[in-house]
């Protein structure tokens, strides 16, 4: 029978999260051993004294029996010496502890995990572009990898003598192996129990307990080796940055054990996020962890030519703006290799045109030093509606061969509407903020502005100086969202006369009646309108308490609100410290959130030199759905829901919620009036688009943003409406997506429903080619096409060093018993590195006193009881 432990072993070996790596062998060879024991003391002297005494003990005993019977028979004089050493014997017998020892063995295989570089600088050319063939020049890195694990021997040989995990890294690494291959002759994934064997005096466990004959299978999505594996898919380049240091740190630490024999990294070693590859090595030594690693790549830096970004307006106005498109170029070894004359291409097409860009522009530019980024300003004045694609393309000005030529070509597309953007501000008070965006708004050419100042008495309106295009409102409009100044306008006014964004500085909404709540609320759902919600201390905290006036309203917060009462830690700090913005992933890819002070900039830097906000409205998380761009960088204002949101988002139906979590944004201008602009003239575009796009009364497709780096996941939204107006209700709607190449995704993307939005549909794909996506989709029952558009440029971070790294791969294997390999030895040498540390282990042990019998215990006492009763008889004391 399984004791306790053994069972809880078991179950771990069969249910533990790591299974696949701690998974026991069951080896038939070594699986019932049975052998008798004494316990023989273990010093030798002891021993030695022990028997000593027994035979002292014994003479004596035959001395005292031999005197006492001297008078009597000899048979009577043998029967009860024999009787007394008889039960002398057992009781020997009995202090030594005979027993049979039954034990059950399994073997736990030597381990090697393959851990796969998947980040897109694997994507570049093997081997150098100068000195390699045609053919060679096409074969990139991942493709050595590819046939090295697929196409060579080298798997099979591992698995004579290990288990061998597959796993792969770029930003993060693999939750799990991708594939477990088996090693050869053995069963793995469990623990299998012997068949029934008289000699082990071993039961078989019940099935509940999870060690049943067919041992415990490993989690759904690894792979067992009767599975066929995709190694295309799984070394595949996606990843826009390589974290090799934290990837190596965390496979280590959830790993290391004593069958593991290795860890073997296939890379570039290029390292451009996360911890570094040197803090790795003392981790492995200490862990006993030996690294291999397998270099591919170039070892020289290679020559190449790029369009680091084309940076430009996504909405201008005809005759209005006269905008900038600028190419920020760089080179690698261009300038060192004399070329430093390159020619910049500006191509212009009319989206639906169906011609090809025609070359609007183009200048010849110098390049000074390789590595730094130069700029081409392009001078544009739009004269026609439309939506333009805007090409920019680079060429050197001399013979080169350069290490990609993907990355030449950059695609902005720029829509130019003819009327402006209507803007309602609504503000509890003339705040910094509110009194810095009225008048910028004002002087901008293409925005209408209307402002209602909620704590102006309506008696003091005509007396209040405010600048705005109509006398200051002194009520929420009544036909909302139709401007109150409508009425008046000419029928040749270009004027819009619906608002296409409301921005609400601390307002008080007590001051606005369910109806205009309902009317705002249903104009972000169904028209497509766009809010930006700025949280105060002075009029939000009552949108905190949970009250039936304010469901409408709260509807739109992408975020749950906490009162400052509740939320002290707001006050913790006297206000004198400026805390940083932390800006999230989704917040340092978001465009309309780039302020980027010069070219050389990377879009960010605006956020990284500004000191920060000194105060935060309290959250208590974000909804469903929001994507979260920033959070206030105080630590003391941190509650269970983490750090207060400062910038955070959501769709609405066919609009959008942007939610600003302080009323100091006005600090911004420290950095320069500049920044402080365009954060807000970008915040009002990219939430009014929904309004200027919609041009199909029964759809609108929704983007979360316009641009993707390679590998990311894109997400489609669409809102829509059925022959009647009424919320599309249908299983699925299908959607094309066409790539770069022309060609559309199979299997294309299907748009499920939003559980929680009726009308509202969703899909995502992965963004796998460098250039512009077309997105297509019919609405179903109507003859309307919805159509969107978004690029898809390589990752910036990947080309900063695409060279192989020897230093960091040699050094990450430094006296941790492995060593660094080309890719080319790796076939010959590398299994040799890789030692067998499997190990043989007892699972189960069953220990049987011979002793501990009945019958001894009946027999020492009929022994006992026959020479007292023979002495009776014989008249002996």
């Amino acid at each position: 029978m399984f004791n306790d432990a053994t069972m809880k072993m078991m179950k771990l070996f069969a249910s533990d999260e790591k299974a696949f790596n701690l998974a026991v062998w069951f080896d038939e060879s070594v699986a019932n051993w049975r052998q008798a024991e004494f316990d023989w003391p273990e010093n030798p002297w002891v021993t030695f004294a022990a028997g000593c005494g027994i035979l002292l003990g014994l003479i004596w005993v035959i001395y005292l029996y031999v005197r006492d019977t001297a008078q009597l028979n000899p048979f009577w004089r043998f029967w009860l010496l024999g009787l007394r050493l008889l039960v002398i014997a057992a009781i020997i017998v009995v202090a030594l502890n005979p027993h049979t020892r039954t034990e059950q063995n399994a073997y736990r295989p030597s381990r090697v995990i393959l851990l796969v570089d998947t980040s897109t600088s694997m994507s570049y050319p093997e081997k150098e572009v100068i000195t390699a063939s045609p053919a060679e020049s096409k074969r990139t890195r991942a493709d050595a990898v590819l046939e090295l694990l697929s196409e060579t021997e080298l798997i099979d040989q591992l698995c004579d003598d290990h288990e061998v995990s597959v796993f792969t890294f770029d930003q993060t690494l693999s939750a799990q192996p991708h594939h477990v291959f088996s090693m050869k002759g053995a069963r793995s994934f469990g623990v299998e129990t012997p068949g029934e064997n008289p000699n082990a005096e071993v039961e078989n466990a019940s099935d509940d307990e999870n060690v049943s004959g067919g041992g415990a299978e490993p989690p759904e999505n690894v792979k067992k080796e009767e599975d066929e594996i995709k190694w295309k898919d799984i070394i595949t380049p996606s990843g826009h940055e390589t974290r090799l240091g934290e990837a190596l740190s965390d496979l280590i630490r959830k790993q290391v054990g004593p069958t593991l024999s290795g860890i073997v990294v296939f890379s570039d070693g290029s390292n451009n996020a996360g911890i570094e590859p040197d803090s790795i090595n003392d981790l492995a030594i200490k862990s006993n962890v030996r690294l291999i690693t397998v270099g591919v790549g170039g070892k020289d830096k290679p020559v190449n030519l790029q369009v680091v970004a084309l940076q430009g307006p996504t909405d201008v106005h005809v005759g209005k703006d006269v905008y900038s498109l600028t190419a920020l170029i760089q080179s690698q070894q261009m300038v060192e290799k004399g070329i430093r004359d390159v020619e910049v291409i500006l191509n212009r097409r009319l989206d639906g045109s169906g011609g090809k860009p025609t070359e609007f522009d183009s200048q010849t530019t110098v390049l000074n030093q390789d590595g730094v980024t130069s700029e081409v300003k392009f001078e544009v004045l739009p004269d026609e509606a439309g939506v333009y694609e805007y090409t920019v393309e680079v060429k050197p000005l001399g013979k080169v061969t350069e290490l990609t030529v993907d990355d030449n070509i950059k695609l902005k597309t720029v829509k130019v509407i003819e009327r402006n953007t209507s803007v309602l501000l609504i503000a509890g008070g003339p705040t910094r903020d509110y009194r810095f965006v009225r008048n910028m708004l004002k002087r901008h050419k293409s925005i209408d502005i209307d402002v209602w100042l909620q704590s102006v008495d309506v008696n003091d309106l005509q007396a209040v100086s405010q600048e705005a295009d109509a006398p200051l409102l002194a009520e929420f409009p009544e036909g909302f969202p139709r401007r109150p100044s409508a009425d008046d306008f000419q029928e040749d006014d270009t004027r819009p006369k619906d608002y296409d964004v409301v921005i609400c500085f601390d307002a008080d909404w007590s001051r606005v009646d369910p109806a205009g709540m309902k009317l705002l609320k249903d104009w972000v759902d169904r028209d497509a309108g766009g809010v930006v919600l700025v949280a105060g201390e002075v009029f939000t905290p009552q949108l905190a308490d949970p009250d039936e006036e304010w469901r409408d309203l709260m509807t739109l917060y992408p975020v749950f609100l906490q009162s400052n009462l509740l939320a002290v830690r707001i006050d913790d700090d006297d206000g004198t410290q400026a805390w940083p913005v932390e800006m999230t992933r989704e917040g340092q890819d978001a465009g309309f959130l780039k302020l980027g002070i010069t070219p050389d900039d990377d879009a960010n830097d605006a956020w990284k030199e500004f000191d920060g906000f000194f105060r935060a409205y309290p959250t208590g998380g974000e909804k469903a759905g929001t994507t979260v761009y920033a959070r206030y960088g105080n630590p003391k204002a941190e509650a269970g829901f983490g750090l207060p949101v400062l910038f955070a988002s959501q769709f609405y139906g066919s609009g959008r919620c942007f939610y600003i979590g302080t009323t100091e944004v006005w600090r911004l201008r420290q950095v320069s009036e500049d920044v402080f602009d365009r954060f807000w003239i970008n915040v009002v575009r990219e939430m009014g688009q929904g309004r200027l796009n919609r041009g199909d009364k029964h759809g609108i497709l929704l983007l979360e943003r316009n641009e993707y780096i390679l590998g990311e996941t894109v997400r489609v939204r669409a809102r829509l409406m059925d022959a009647k107006l009424q919320p599309l209700l249908v299983e699925s709607v299908p959607m094309e997506v066409i790539d770069p190449d022309g060609r559309p995704l199979t299997p294309p993307p299907v748009m499920m429903p939003d559980p929680t939005r009726a009308g509202e549909y969703v899909a995502d794909f992965r963004a796998g080619h460098s250039g512009t996506y077309r997105i297509e989709m019919s609405v179903p029952g109507t003859r309307e096409m919805l159509e969107g558009k978004l690029q898809v440029t390589l990752p910036q971070l990947e080309s900063i060093s695409p060279e192989q790294q020897t230093r960091v791969l040699s050094g990450i294997t430094r006296d941790t018993g492995g060593k660094y390999l080309e890719i080319s030895q790796a076939k010959t040498e590398l299994v040799g590195l890789l030692p067998n540390r499997g190990e043989t282990i007892v699972i189960n042990e069953i220990i049987t006193f011979l002793w501990d019998r009945q019958w001894l215990m009946y027999l020492l006492i009929g022994l006992m009881s026959l020479e007292w009763l023979s002495r009776k008889l014989l008249k002996l004391a």
